[in-house]
């Protein structure tokens, strides 16, 4: 792997309807697993939703806006771009009690386990999306996918083909002006 397959990483929203194979989300999961991890109390869960198991999520959005009164044609459409990826890897962070990790610590830790699948996904060939939103923080759409209480949802990656090898405009990597040398 070179640089340069680390840096042209971008987030895709079009995907082929083409499975993830099973082998490639292993590599995507082990790859989350190996971020940094002081102390290595694993403050993560990784849960993969493909096929028809996205039904899961879907109905879990459609529930958290059913409940709070929302115009569900709008959660139609939300609905829908859940299908638009062939594979969904949700990734929570529960706090573990340390006295030498910080509850941000650990939070970063999970974080860094999402944006390492994220990474690998694109490593892989595959287009990659990592979403929060309302969904994250809803209690009712935890409790549709039977996440403890303490759980926190702090990722939805889409994963998939990029459609028609969809082109994403290149970004200003340039560091003037936020990093500096000293």
């Amino acid at each position: 792997m070179s640089i340069d397959s680390v840096i042209s990483r971008r987030s895709v929203r079009r995907y082929t309807s083409s499975p993830v194979p099973e082998r490639d989300v292993d590599y995507i999961v082990k790859a989350g697993q190996a971020c940094n991890d002081y102390g290595s109390i694993k403050p993560w869960k990784i849960r993969t939703y493909s096929g028809i198991s996205r039904t899961l999520i879907s109905n879990a959005f459609w529930a958290h806006d059913s409940n709070n009164l929302l115009d569900l044609k709008d959660t139609e459409s939300v609905r829908s771009r859940i299908f638009s990826s062939p594979l969904i890897v949700v990734v929570t962070f529960t706090h573990k009690e340390s006295n030498k990790i910080s509850r941000d610590e650990q939070l970063c830790s999970a974080a860094g386990c999402a944006q390492m699948m994220s990474t690998a996904a694109h490593v892989l060939g595959y287009g990659c999306c990592w979403k929060t939103g309302k969904y994250s923080k809803s209690e009712v759409v935890k409790s549709c996918l039977n996440y403890e209480c303490n759980e926190e949802i702090i990722a939805f990656l889409h994963v998939g083909k990029p459609l028609n090898n969809e082109i994403v405009p290149s970004r200003d990597l340039g560091s003037s002006n936020i990093v500096s040398y000293r």
